[in-house]
Formats: C-alpha cells, structure tokens, sequence
C-alpha cells in the first residue's frame, strides 16, 4: 500500500470513528421499564415506567409515583437501567477469597507447627469467602 492509499484510508477511518458515534435518540413508541431521563433544565429523573404517545414522554416517577409529562424538545437522554451486576462481583470475589483462605489455612497449618482441627479450618475458610463475597457485592 502506498502513501497516498494509507492517507486516504487513515483518514475515512478517523471520519467514521469521529460521526459514526453521533446518533439521535428518538422516543417514537418508547416503553420502558426503569431508568434515568437527563432533561435540559440539568435535572435528572428516575423513573418507574416511561412511555410516549403523540409527542409526549409521559414519566412515572419513581421515587413519588406521580406522572410527568415531557416533551421531545425537553428530553436530552435517555438511559435504561438493565440491572445490577452484584452476583459476578460477588461470586469473583468470593471466589479468589476462597482460593486465598485455602492457601493461608494450609501455611498455617505448616509453619505453626501444631495440627488445626479441620472443623476449624472449615470454619475459618467460609466465615473468610462470606465476608469476601459480600465485600464483592
């Protein structure tokens, strides 16, 4: 490929990465069930249920339950909430927690030079990955 290709083809792909991200977000048949509405006064709202009927975003809010009704032209995004991401976190944490209790009870174990009861050892291992796992949570 010569310089002049490599130019042309830097330069289509630096014009795709720059506008290839812009994209207008419309709320023509919106129903969604929970999120967060950025308006232009700078507030933002979560809400319960959002809808759209003739130009109009009807918000449920969720923290009074009432409704409010915006307008297209009001609306500068928005984001759906599509859950938590608590279990990975905890069952990774807790994981590596477990593979680390295992190790400090089994160095213990041999440079303390006594024997530790396994009902112990059981003990000291789940009451570690616990508290791991809800640290990850």
């Amino acid at each position: 490929m010569n310089h002049q290709n490599f130019y042309r083809v830097s330069i289509l792909l630096l014009g795709l990465l720059c506008f290839g991200s812009l994209s207008a977000q419309t709320t023509d048949n919106l129903n969604l069930k929970k999120g967060r509405v950025f308006t232009k006064d700078g507030d933002d709202k979560l809400f319960n249920s959002i809808s759209s009927e003739n130009g109009q975003v009807i918000i449920k809010l969720k923290d009074s339950g009432q409704s409010l009704t915006l307008t297209n032209d009001d609306i500068i995004q928005i984001d759906e909430q599509t859950g938590s991401k608590a279990l990975p976190y905890a069952g990774v944490m807790g994981g590596s927690v477990l593979l680390g209790s295992l190790l400090g009870v089994a160095q213990a174990k041999s440079n303390c030079g006594g024997e530790v009861s396994s009902d112990t050892k059981t003990k000291i291992v789940l009451g570690i990955t616990a508290v791991g796992a809800l640290v990850g949570a």
